[in-house]
């Protein structure tokens, strides 16, 4: 049987050597198995073939033309449609083409069974590709803005100037194209409607038509679902999916109606902008428009991008930093997710290159330094000098030189983060915060960095409020979001803020109520002489309810706060009995306040909103 033969030939071409094999002799071979005409129901294995042998010299191009026409014979071999797809990803992804490479993925996925490993491996570099083309639609811009930026004028002029001219021509040969598929479409519909005359000239057209239709849609017709051209619109009978349709019936809207704006009542005679005039006096409009319109057009004009540009420095300051922070995120996806060593050398070196911020700089040279290792290249000992001469003392010139320690120290970034982690349950937060920013820093593009900036957001909430931890949560949820703490910040913010973020003041009456004593918390002998006589009080009372608290409020306010009081005037009296009472004698400020309104002024950090409501 054929199909034997077939798979037989590609069989021996997938042990082609593509370094030392006579390529001429494969691809004559494989021109012929392609002409044969008994070949023709395996036309998809053999084209994919083909575009695998482009695939390995590199030639992109004709790689993907090869892998399309493959697609193009509708093959019922799922997997093979699924490699077909998976490899012109490929080739987009390498090529830097992230939104095309990740809508070609999800073709993949869609021709893939979703319980191989293989599913899962494309599955998860498919969401790791949100990250890629966040960032690097980021870093692509900003270079673009800060490259112009620091042009002369002169030069700036230049730049747009010719980017004008490029856009012209585009647009001409845009308008000449749609003019060239308006004459066809005319001579189509000329054959439809069975005029014998024409009948040579309209199957001349509609070839002619179907070139024209096959190079326009050649990038495109067999894109991925959701894209402008998709595998649908091919096979679709929906009237605006056919351009010839489009176009006849455009030329013969014209021919009937003339050119009419879009705006009501377009059928009137009056709203016809076509003049009676003769042809030679269209034309000379026509000439006449196209000049008006090349005139008036804003695009067409050096100022209408440079009023664009940013001017203020702060602006540009803020574009470098972004672009720098995404250039570093980019290197580490690359190096961990993808194992893209080259992709990710060249980030971490235009980020050096770039004079980032301090922060940026030890670490992009270690991870320089250990893909260097990875891929043999022997600058990896001249990075190595580099990070133990200009950082003796850090981290990772001591890991450097001592590889072992980097799993026996105590001072890696899982030991680190698990005795912060225990400081901080201990309610120790001004000293943890401090602490964390500094391994923040220090820990940057780590994996335990996630970790470090969401227990950031745990401390802003309780030093500085909802507001502070709604901004710490959504930079975690941005910037890490493949992370478990990225998806717990999305989470949060979605859930909990919103409710933390309603809750107000109520002036209804309570169940319970407190009594507040603000104190700087440097305050360390008042505050042990204040807890000292409220310590003796609630002996007195020997009541099991009412109980004493060292609250914190914000970095540098500590309310020390009696509990377990049910109304507001045994509250208020409460403080006269503390300030006259012989064995107390307590002169310290107090407030009263319910227990439901002193939990918003611990999640909103209003205090002074809450004291302006008391006069």
């Amino acid at each position: 049987p054929r199909k034997y033969v077939v798979q037989s030939h590609t069989k021996l071409a997938s042990q082609f050597d593509y370094e030392k094999g006579d390529t001429l002799v494969f691809m004559e071979k494989f021109n012929k198995l392609l002409e044969d005409r008994e070949n023709r129901p395996f036309l998809d294995v053999l084209n994919h073939q083909v575009g695998l042998f482009y695939d390995q010299q590199e030639l992109d191009e004709k790689a993907i033309h090869y892998y399309n026409k493959s697609l193009r014979k509708q093959t019922k071999d799922k997997y093979l449609s699924a490699s077909n797809y998976r490899n012109i990803a490929e080739i987009n992804f390498y090529n830097s083409e992230y939104q095309m490479a990740g809508k070609y993925y999800d073709s993949t996925l869609f021709k893939l069974d979703d319980k191989t490993r293989e599913y899962r491996a494309i599955a998860k570099k498919r969401e790791n590709l949100e990250d890629v083309i966040k960032y690097e639609t980021i870093s692509k811009d900003n270079d673009s803005i800060l490259y112009v930026t620091s042009l002369s004028i002169s030069d700036r002029d230049k730049y747009y100037s010719d980017y004008i001219e490029k856009l012209k021509i585009a647009n001409t040969l845009k308008e000449k194209e749609l003019e060239r598929l308006a004459i066809i479409a005319e001579n189509e519909a000329k054959v439809g409607s069975g005029s014998i005359g024409n009948m040579g000239k309209g199957i001349n057209a509609v070839s002619k038509m179907d070139a024209v239709s096959k190079k326009v849609t050649q990038n495109e017709e067999f894109a991925p679902p959701g894209m402008g051209n998709d595998n649908l619109h091919a096979t679709s009978k929906f009237y605006f999916y056919n351009p010839t349709n489009v176009s006849s019936g455009k030329s013969e809207f014209r021919k009937k109606w003339g050119k009419r704006a879009l705006k009501d009542n377009w059928r009137l005679s009056s709203y016809n902008s076509e003049s009676s005039a003769s042809s030679n006096n269209t034309s000379n409009d026509s000439i006449s428009k196209k000049g008006n319109i090349e005139k008036d057009n804003p695009a067409y004009k050096v100022s209408f991008y440079t009023d664009l540009l940013p001017t203020n420095p702060k602006i540009l300051d803020s574009l470098k930093k972004d672009r720098d922070f995404a250039d570093y995120q980019l290197g580490s996806i690359y190096k961990e997710k993808f194992k893209e060593y080259e992709l990710a050398a060249a980030k971490f070196k235009k980020l050096l290159k770039n004079n980032p911020e301090a922060r940026f700089i030890l670490p992009s040279k270690y991870n320089l330094f250990k893909i260097y290792e990875i891929i043999g290249n022997p600058k990896a000992n001249e990075i190595k000098n580099q990070i133990i001469a200009e950082f003796p003392d850090s981290r990772y010139a001591q890991i450097i030189q001592n590889p072992e320690q980097e799993n026996n120290d105590n001072q890696s970034p899982e030991a680190v983060y698990s005795k912060l982690y225990k400081e901080f349950e201990t309610g120790n937060l001004r000293e943890v915060y401090k602490q964390n920013l500094e391994f923040i820093d220090k820990f940057t593009g780590d994996e335990m960095a996630p970790k470090f900036e969401y227990l950031k957001a745990q401390i802003l909430a309780r030093l500085k409020g909802v507001d502070e931890y709604k901004k710490v949560l959504n930079f975690v949820a941005l910037n890490y979001p493949n992370s478990k703490e990225g998806k717990k910040a999305e989470q949060v913010l979605t859930t909990e803020v919103p409710v933390l973020e309603s809750l107000a003041f109520s002036d209804s009456e309570a169940l319970s109520y407190k009594i507040v004593f603000p104190k700087s918390y440097l305050s360390t002998a008042e505050i042990e002489e204040l807890n000292k006589k409220l310590d003796k009080y609630i002996s007195d009372r020997n009541s099991s309810l009412v109980k004493k608290s060292n609250d914190i409020y914000d970095e540098n306010t500590n309310f020390i706060v009696i509990h377990g009081i049910s109304t507001k005037d045994i509250a208020q009296s409460t403080i006269g009995l503390l300030r006259e009472y012989k064995d107390y004698k307590i002169t310290d400020q107090a407030f009263v306040i319910s227990s439901d309104n002193y939990k918003v002024v611990q999640i909103k950090k209003n205090w002074k909103e809450y004291l302006s409501l008391l006069k």
